[in-house]
């Protein structure tokens, strides 16, 4: 990740799914190049997040190193941290 930039939030709630409700949140966390890491697949989040410019939203079982290193910021909500760590830990270790 270019900017080294790692958080962790407990989850994203919006009242509806709205773009311009995701932007605020978005804009509260400073956000602008970032991959967003979803447990599980969220259509609310997905179509809110959809058309935001720079910000790119997944899931674990999706996630790749490629995706990660292309974005300045990585978020992930809370049920995705364990997930992910299973997922890229060193085999043996």
């Amino acid at each position: 990740m270019a900017g080294e930039t790692l958080m962790v939030v407990k989850g994203i709630e919006l009242p509806e799914a709205k773009t311009k409700h995701f932007a605020k949140v978005a804009d509260t966390l400073g956000l602008s190049k970032a991959l967003i890491v979803a447990p599980a697949e969220d259509s609310a989040l997905t179509r809110s997040a959809r058309n935001i410019p720079g910000l790119t939203l997944t899931t674990v079982d999706r996630l790749s190193v490629l995706e990660i290193l292309k974005h300045k910021q990585l978020v992930l909500l809370e049920g995705a941290v364990e997930p992910v760590q299973a997922r890229f830990a060193k085999k043996g270790a």
